[in-house]
């Protein structure tokens, strides 16, 4: 079986599982006037538009018009270096349950991935906060941190290096990808929750602890597999958020999208709402232990050589669904 149909197969799954689930399948704009603002995602600009960096903010609109579950699995554009992990073009799967919760949608992950690669995949995932994760690798209280606003200094007394001029988001990453990310999610997945407030971009605050935002990522082998929010509902904070992220890239000599108003307007009609995106071509690259999001793309846009999971060849993971 080859790559084509291999994905085919996977996308199957994937629609058999949220057409049991009573979920619409929709279709947004791929061309748009503006994204969500964010410092660190780059759009694709064509001339005065962008090609999607998510279909996010047209997911919302739909809810906030009284839909309440719906996906989409479709292509998304980002102007980064392409590697092991990442393409400008690459497939996303979203979806957003209203009136539910971010443990909601953990169990829509866990029955997903199982019947894609059942052998890889059947146990419960591991659920664990950031706090935890820091004090237990790093010896670091990460909310004492974030209140005292000195991450850098205490990553720095744990020998870890650090530009002179490093921020909270420097230190930040540093140590996850150097210390945390390595050290979970190699048995089964790993559900990171409870994310620093400086990174909610669109997801509520915890209620019980404004210090952290109501956020989870999922980990596998290294591999950041999907990203979920409880979402925020309050427009006026999140164009405050936005403008925020505009300062930031206007300091780092970025173009910066405008504001999608007509997005705004219509947040305040959004009911509690809880989303996800889960990078597609990840999660069959490691489903299938294929070795790049190359491996498991169209046949047209990956080198001729490739002999991935989705090459000509067989799967390399015998629990892989997708047979």
């Amino acid at each position: 079986m080859n790559r084509l149909t291999r994905r085919h197969q996977a996308k199957k799954i994937v629609r058999h599982y949220f057409d049991e689930q009573g979920f619409l399948e929709v279709d947004s704009p791929v061309l748009i006037r503006a994204n969500a603002v964010e410092a660190f995602i780059d759009p694709i600009w064509v001339q005065d538009e962008q090609l999607r960096t998510s279909p996010e903010l047209y997911l919302k609109r739909l809810l906030a018009r009284g839909y309440d579950k719906i996906y989409e699995l479709g292509h998304v554009f980002r102007d980064e270096s392409e590697g092991q992990l990442h393409l400008r073009e690459f497939t996303l799967l979203e979806w957003y349950r209203t009136h539910a919760s971010l443990m909601d949608l953990v169990a829509d992950c866990e029955e997903l991935f199982r019947r894609l690669a059942p052998e890889k995949f059947h146990r419960p995932f591991e659920v664990v906060s950031l706090q935890e994760l820091w004090q237990k690798h790093v010896g670091i209280d990460l909310r004492r941190s974030i209140e005292e606003a000195n991450l850098p200094q205490k990553v720095t007394e744990k020998g870890f290096a650090l530009r002179p001029e490093a921020d909270f988001s420097d230190a930040f990453h540093q140590v996850m990808w150097a210390q945390i990310e390595p050290q979970i999610g190699q048995e089964t997945p790993c559900v990171v929750t409870r994310w620093p407030r400086s990174m909610a971009a669109l997801s509520a605050y915890c209620a019980d602890d404004p210090c952290f935002a109501e956020r989870f990522e999922i980990y596998y082998q290294q591999v950041e597999l999907a990203n979920a929010f409880l979402e925020l509902t309050d427009p006026q904070e999140q164009r405050r958020r936005f403008q925020e992220e505009q300062q930031i890239r206007e300091s780092l000599g970025k173009r910066s999208p405008e504001l999608d108003h007509e997005f705004l307007e219509e947040l305040a009609s959004m009911p509690v709402t809880a989303g996800i995106a889960v990078g597609f071509d990840r999660l069959l690259m490691v489903a299938c232990d294929a070795k790049s999001v190359s491996d498991v793309t169209e046949l047209l846009k990956t080198n001729s050589r490739a002999n991935g999971c989705f090459g000509m060849g067989d799967c390399e993971n015998d629990g892989c669904n997708l047979d």
